[in-house]
């Protein structure tokens, strides 16, 4: 780089760059502590660790290569590394220990993050060896926010690839990290995985935290959905120590940030010599973090609450205000659904929405506050008029509200009269589809695969309506293996049922809701036959 700025044309903006941002740049250097410098916290955590045996490390974990562990303007010596190396060696996820959780409350959140990640990513490259598992386990001891949105779809696909244990333990990484957005992560596998007995592992896990904490599950995962740090109104400061800008979201959700002259940016500027590195890289870290927050966000809470529109979920008025209508990302969403207020009798009283200066208002766009004992709701279309279902579509076309989820578009289906009687249904039967038509159209809508047979085979997929107590089971004849989806292969439909306490259930006692939503999902089948 050098020797280019020494031959470019030392007035050209490229070069002036280079040299401003890179060969002048002084990147920070940290000091590793000696006996006087360590911190007392650190040397009483240190003087705690008593091994009866130290166990042998593999290479790629030698203390003198791995990412350092920073804490201020300092970082552990080698001899301290090799301690916490030792540590972690030999404590396996969900057990922790005294000077794991001291590292993780003090060294910063970038180093001990990347720090994690690194040991994973050496071990997995290395071949993954089992016995050495408890360098994924760092990600549960010391790892951030960045390695929960890194982890978390691992985990979702390594059932696929036969590592069911690797999958299990990625759960109890998430759950030892801890935050909001792991916590978030644990919630979407369970709410939504193709492999059921993942699925219900990480459901298990969300349960028991929620148990813990004296919640029930909805209202976990009302409380762990992260604000990125951002203030009621979406925004937070960007400091670069020199310079700030700040961090705004649009009515997408898209972040983007504003420079002091008032510009808009897609992503913030590279630091420059004037400015603070450690303050700017930093915040360069907590950018990158947030925007991967925000899309997760953005994609499981608009699933979440199309589920809660489905089993019909109500909040308490006090609650949808705190956690939906004033979160800075969750108001983003609600603002583009209709919403019904409900009596304590689960009766409808009014349908209204959310303004974007969040105040309620009717169908003819008056102001409108619902009573603090009413509870509120996302309304389905299977419960409202066509006339009111005109009205609402007319307003939200007038201010081009497109919603995060089908609402007032969706499709729904009755129960033919013929039909009442009928333990199965066979307006499917006999229809056929390719093996990737089938398989991945059910998963994309949140259905279970079979459990596996001889040769790895499935022949069934099934829905849970858990509020109702009600599932639908799909079954076909044709090849589907875990091991290989083949595209040539053809599925055929032979039966669909509904169940109710484990027993098949007639069609008429099917709650209407569950009908509709899984006959819909069906048609949506049958329509991908043809593309």
């Amino acid at each position: 780089i050098e020797e280019y700025v020494r031959k470019a044309d030392k007035k050209s903006t490229g070069a002036a760059r280079i040299q401003k941002e890179v060969i002048d740049h002084e990147f920070p250097v940290y000091e590793p502590f000696d006996a006087e410098s360590t911190p007392k916290w650190l040397k009483d955590e240190l003087g705690r660790v008593d091994f009866k045996k130290a166990a042998k490390l593999p290479s790629w974990a030698s203390a003198a290569s791995v990412p350092p562990l920073v804490i201020g303007d300092s970082m552990l010596n080698e001899q301290q590394m090799e301690t916490v190396l030792q540590v972690l060696a030999q404590t396996m996820v969900p057990d922790t220990a005294s000077l794991l959780l001291a590292l993780k409350e003090n060294v910063t959140l970038n180093s001990r993050g990347h720090f994690a990640w690194e040991l994973f990513r050496r071990w997995n490259e290395d071949g993954a060896e089992r016995k050495l598992r408890w360098a994924m386990g760092t990600i549960g001891h010391l790892g951030d926010d960045g390695c929960a949105l890194k982890l978390a779809p691992l985990v979702r696909g390594w059932p696929g690839e036969n590592q069911h244990h690797r999958a299990e333990l990625g759960l109890q990484c998430l759950c030892a990290i801890g935050t909001t957005t792991a916590l978030m992560q644990l919630s979407g596998i369970a709410q939504k995985l193709k492999y059921k007995r993942l699925k219900e592992k990480a459901a298990a896990f969300v349960k028991q935290i929620a148990k813990d904490k004296g919640l029930t599950r909805n209202q976990l995962e009302d409380r762990v959905i992260p604000d990125c740090g951002l203030d009621e109104m979406g925004r937070k400061e960007i400091s670069y120590g020199s310079r700030k800008f700040e961090f705004v979201l649009d009515d997408d959700l898209k972040p983007m940030v504003r420079d002091e002259k008032g510009k808009l940016r897609v992503n913030p500027p590279k630091p420059g010599v004037k400015d603070d590195y450690a303050i700017a890289t930093e915040s360069l870290a907590q950018w990158k973090v947030a925007k991967k927050q925000i899309k997760e966000v953005a994609a499981m809470q608009s699933s979440r609450l199309e589920q809660a529109m489905i089993c019909e979920r109500r909040w308490s008025m006090k609650n949808f205000k705190a956690f939906l209508v004033r979160h800075p990302l969750m108001t983003l969403l609600v603002q583009k659904l209709l919403w019904g207020s409900y009596a304590q009798n689960g009766e409808r009283q009014s349908l209204f929405r959310v303004s974007a200066e969040r105040d309620y208002t009717d169908v003819a766009d008056n102001s409108f506050s619902p009573s603090e004992t009413e509870r509120i709701g996302v309304v389905h279309p299977l419960k409202i008029s066509e006339q009111e279902k005109t009205q609402w579509s007319e307003l939200f076309a007038d201010y081009e509200i497109i919603p995060p989820f089908l609402q007032l578009a969706r499709p729904v289906a009755t129960v033919d009269a013929s039909e009442e009687e009928s333990m199965t249904l066979d307006r499917f039967k006999g229809v056929s589809l390719t093996a990737p038509a089938l398989v991945y159209t059910l998963e994309r809508m949140g259905w279970c695969r079979g459990e596996a047979v001889g040769g790895g085979c499935f022949y069934d997929y099934s829905k849970e309506f858990p509020h109702f107590g009600v599932s639908v089971t799909v079954n076909y004849e044709g090849f589907a293996s875990v091991a290989f989806i083949d595209p040539e292969s053809i599925l055929t439909l032979t039966q669909v049922r509904f169940w109710k306490a484990g027993k098949p259930a007639k069609l008429g006692e099917v709650p209407p809701l569950v009908f509709s939503e899984a006959i819909t999902d069906l048609n949506v089948l049958v329509e991908s036959k043809s593309s």
